[in-house]
């Protein structure tokens, strides 16, 4: 996600780059306040952290296959799983709501 993608994501409008300023789009939209860099590189970085978590996450075809093998009565398969989700779950801990606002 870009800035202008963030700042339309944020007031529900179009914008403009021009010069390191926001600008809203020309069009039918009732006019907006622009938000505030803070405001915008918060989500720009939420949205990066979770891509990036969810990219960790081990494919959900290997969860298929493992809960095939337990069944028929081979559990490593399944645990060796769930600890790859779990170390992702530690590398990357789910943010509270609000948690990229406030570091910024």
């Amino acid at each position: 996600m870009d800035i202008l993608e963030a700042a339309q994501q944020l007031t529900g409008v179009s914008w403009n780059l021009r010069k390191g300023v926001l600008e809203q789009a020309e069009d039918e939209s009732p006019r907006q306040k622009p938000p505030s860099m803070e405001e915008l590189k918060a989500l720009v970085d939420e949205v990066a952290y979770v891509s990036l978590r969810a990219s960790e996450y081990p494919p959900l075809s290997d969860y298929v296959d493992a809960v095939w093998h337990e069944k028929n009565g081979d559990p490593e398969p399944i645990a060796a799983y769930w600890q790859k989700v779990e170390a992702v779950k530690a590398k990357y801990p789910k943010p509270e709501a609000g948690e990229f606002a406030r570091r910024t």
